[in-house]
Order: C-alpha cells, then sequence, then structure tokens
C-alpha cells in the first residue's frame, strides 16, 4: 500500500470481497465457515487497517458492502448471514472510532440483487452438498432443493446492481453520507419484519417466500 500510494491521502474505500457459503448448519465443514468469515470478515479488516492512514490523511469514508441477510438470517446460508451480520458490527464501532477525524462510514444493505455470486454460490453449493453424508442428503435434500426453485423466483424480482452502485456513490460523495442505505423493496421489508414482526411468524413468512416445508 505504501509503494502504490506514497504520501498521498485517500478520499475512499469501499469493502466489496465477498463470498457465501450455502449449506445447513449441522453439516457445514468448519474450514467452510472458516473460509466464509475470513472473506467476508477478516479479510474486510484486513484491508481497512491497511488503508486507514491513507484515509485519515483525507478524511476519508469507508463504505462496506453488507447484506438483507445482515438483517434477517434464513435457512442454509447461516455462515454467509453470520458474516454479514458482523460486518455491520465492524461498521458501527469503526464508525464511532474514526468520528475524532471526521471519517465516515457506511453500510450498504441491499436485498437481492443480479449478479454473478448467485451462480458462484450455487456452484459451490452443489461441491460442497455432495460431500455430505447420506444422512443430511436424506434430511435436508427436500428442502435444498425447494431452496433452488425459491432462489429463481427472487431473482426474477431481484434489483439491478446501478441501484447499489448509485447508494455507494452517495456514501462516498455526499455532504452527509447516511450510516445504512437499504437498497432495494426486499431490503426494506427484511428491516421492516426484523422490527415489527415476531420472530415465528417471520420464519413462515421466509419459508413461504423460499417455498420452504414448515410445519
Amino acid at each position: 500500500v505504501q509503494e502504490a500510494l506514497g504520501e498521498a491521502g485517500l478520499a475512499g474505500l469501499v469493502n466489496n470481497a465477498g463470498l457465501a457459503v450455502a449449506g445447513p448448519l449441522e453439516y457445514l465443514p468448519l474450514d467452510a465457515l472458516r473460509r466464509q468469515l475470513e472473506v467476508n470478515v477478516v479479510g474486510q479488516v484486513a484491508v481497512t487497517q491497511a488503508f486507514l492512514p491513507f484515509l485519515r490523511k483525507d478524511s476519508g469514508r469507508v463504505v462496506f458492502m453488507g447484506s438483507m441477510a445482515g438483517l434477517v438470517a434464513t435457512p442454509f446460508v447461516g455462515a454467509y448471514a453470520a458474516s454479514k451480520h458482523a460486518v455491520e458490527a465492524v461498521a458501527d464501532a469503526l464508525r464511532f472510532e474514526l468520528h475524532p477525524w471526521g471519517m465516515h462510514v457506511s453500510v450498504i444493505e441491499p436485498g437481492v440483487v443480479r449478479t454473478p455470486i448467485w451462480k458462484k454460490s450455487a456452484d459451490e453449493a452443489d461441491a460442497l452438498t455432495e460431500s455430505f453424508p447420506e444422512e443430511c442428503k436424506r434430511l435436508y435434500g427436500p428442502s435444498l432443493e425447494a431452496l433452488r426453485k425459491g432462489i429463481k423466483g427472487l431473482l426474477r424480482t431481484s434489483t439491478p446492481v446501478e441501484k447499489v452502485a448509485d447508494a455507494v456513490q452517495h456514501a462516498l460523495e455526499a455532504r452527509r453520507p447516511k450510516t445504512r442505505y437499504l437498497v432495494g423493496r426486499d431490503a426494506r421489508l427484511s428491516k421492516f419484519a426484523k422490527r415489527f414482526v415476531p420472530d415465528r411468524l417471520r420464519d413462515r413468512i421466509i419459508a413461504k417466500r423460499l417455498r420452504l416445508p414448515y410445519g
């Protein structure tokens, strides 16, 4: 970083690296969980630490790419949701810590967005599922198949990536940036549900939306 920037300052940093590990938590390999947290949480903190001396010179801004999964966890993506909940906590703490230098920290909280992560995650989930024991496939196979179909339905009404880019631009350039940017109707509904809908009722709504069996 020092060699690339020299003595220059930095106006903004966008932490956008991420991946999604899918699978039932009961059988999820711990190495897969560690990889999820290493990329989505530890990696973003490491990058931020490396650039903070340069950001401080220009009272620069930090933007984290969160997710509605950081607001409401859904079945079979518990590891991903945990990483995005952690990003929310990291951003909150950093916002306080950097305030004395006039630095802003924002989190982008999009819903389902049309990006390659869905295809990549599905391919990785297929490979991971193959390594699961037969008992896992027996217990969770029907639900995982229903989830696949449910996700395809969500993608048809997903948020264009340009909407997310607009939120990032506002966080970097606005005179008074928001601390959080909800992007997409589904993200706004998730925030509402988290605040006002009882847990068990919310579970039923999620199950219905994802076409999952729920007694």
